[in-house]
């Protein structure tokens, strides 16, 4: 019965990474593998060991914006324990060096995307920085490992693909790139113009698609370090590597196929839809959005990125924003004044996700219906992503955006660009996949949206 297990999901593992990079666009592409993994900021396990292959060298890698990406990216990219439990369930201890990793010659080198304002910084400004990093970490003879973010969790990408490419041409082997799209707001022509110029490439199934892969290049490696066992697989990496993957464990894994499985259906889903409908939804979404937080006195939307072409195909959908962060003040504070902190934005939104319910009928609340005791209207607000200074005064952001829990689907056959009605806020028969299918309607589920936006669009 185990064998029989293996086997399927051996076979299932194979097919997944295959889907993937059809989805990505990468089908066909000669020398590009994925690799599956736990979560994004594991993969950062992956990149690291690539431009470790040198073993005279030290590796200096440059991440952008870690307080918008990943808590435990930091952490990962040298090469350190991130958390005290890894996907083998192993304990380990935090921000040790993970075994076999040479995390002793990684230095990392981390960039701000925003000035002391909170205002972001232009990008030929942020691009003159990572140059001249890169080029003072090679004339001192290291390695390095460049971050291209597309995108941060308020939805700005950066460096420009431009000054990306100069340096990867000024510097050829000296420098390697890897993209940090694990939002997974990009299109598969952006992502296979990525892997066209040999840059490494991390999505997650788990942002915008609602389900975490990682695409790279062959060349000649050394063996995966010891303490990668605890994080991967033998089945989760390409097959004909096997001179380099002896040390990983050859169990299934459940978990991961699941969430794999899941994800690449809403993909499927995604990629169904004509380009230039999903466009025009989002646009909508976006009216919507800013719409509505420029009605209440209490929001503030945080001026964001114009749009960032970066390989993408000219009307692309991924050329727009989908993440639109703004601060909350208090209700009753005079203008500008009197934002919420970190902590208190993550109060409200616990609050958001909370069932009310019990406390409506306790004090003879009445619901969107007018019913005594009937539950108290859900309103999802974003959740809280980092803290900063925004004119000078400490600021917490939070984000709304289609993809994040009540998120956006693609679903062929009704009228373009309709507003979704009550009822399609609830999770329809047959669209049940993903995150949605946990708890579509009812008690969220620890910080889960009670009910999903559902927006539909024309026929295929």
């Amino acid at each position: 019965m185990l064998g029989d297990l293996a086997a399927v999901c051996a076979e299932q593992t194979a097919r997944i990474k295959q889907a993937l990079l059809g989805a990505c666009g990468a089908a066909g592409l000669d020398g590009a593998e994925a690799i599956l993994a736990a979560s994004g900021t594991d993969t950062e396990f992956c990149a690291l060991h690539f431009a470790l292959c040198d073993p005279e060298r030290p590796v200096v890698n440059l991440v952008i914006a870690p307080d918008e990406t990943g808590s435990g990216v930091v952490l990962a990219a040298g090469g350190r324990h991130f958390g005290s439990r890894t996907p083998a369930g192993s304990a380990v201890e935090a921000e040790a060096a993970l075994a076999g990793l040479a995390a002793e010659r990684v230095r990392v080198v981390t960039v701000a995307a925003r000035d002391g304002q909170g205002d972001l910084r232009p990008l030929n400004d942020l691009g003159e920085e990572l140059a001249r990093l890169v080029d003072e970490a090679v004339a001192g003879g290291a390695r390095c490992l460049l971050h291209l973010l597309d995108s941060a969790k308020t939805g700005w990408r950066a460096p420009d693909l431009d000054t990306v490419r100069r340096l990867s041409v000024r510097h050829g082997a000296d420098l390697d790139v890897v993209v940090d799209a694990c939002q997974l707001r990009a299109g598969p022509k952006r992502l296979r113009s990525y892997l066209d110029d040999g840059f490494m490439v991390q999505v997650t199934g788990s942002k915008f698609c609602t389900g975490p892969a990682f695409s790279a290049r062959h060349r000649d490696l050394a063996p995966l370090p010891a303490g990668l066992a605890d994080y991967a697989t033998r089945g989760e990496w390409p097959d004909g590597w096997e001179h380099i993957c002896q040390g990983l464990p050859e169990r299934p894994n459940l978990g991961l196929l699941c969430r794999w499985t899941a994800a690449l259906t809403e993909l499927r889903a995604l990629q169904a839809v004509p380009e230039e409908q999903v466009r025009q939804i989002l646009e909508t979404f976006a009216q919507a959005v800013q719409a509505a937080i420029a009605e209440r006195p209490m929001l503030a939307l945080v001026p964001g990125q114009a749009e960032y072409g970066g390989g993408a195909a000219v009307g692309g959908w991924d050329r727009l924003a989908t993440i639109f962060p703004f601060t909350v003040r208090r209700a009753d504070a005079e203008a500008g004044q009197a934002v919420l902190s970190l902590e208190q934005a993550k109060t409200v939104y616990q609050w958001l996700n909370t069932d009310l319910s019990g406390l409506a009928a306790g004090r003879g609340l009445r619901g969107r219906a007018g019913a005594r005791g009937a539950a108290l209207p859900y309103r999802p607000a974003g959740q809280a992503l980092r803290e900063g200074q925004l004119d000078g005064r400490p600021a917490a952001l939070r984000r709304r955006a289609p993809g994040q829990p009540g998120e956006l689907r693609c679903e062929p056959g009704r009228d373009a660009g309709r507003a979704p009605a009550a009822a399609d806020r609830r999770c329809p028969p047959g669209a049940r996949q993903g995150r949605a299918h946990r708890r579509a309607l009812g008690r969220p589920r620890r910080g889960r949206r009670a009910t999903r936006l559902i927006v539909t669009l024309g026929a295929a």
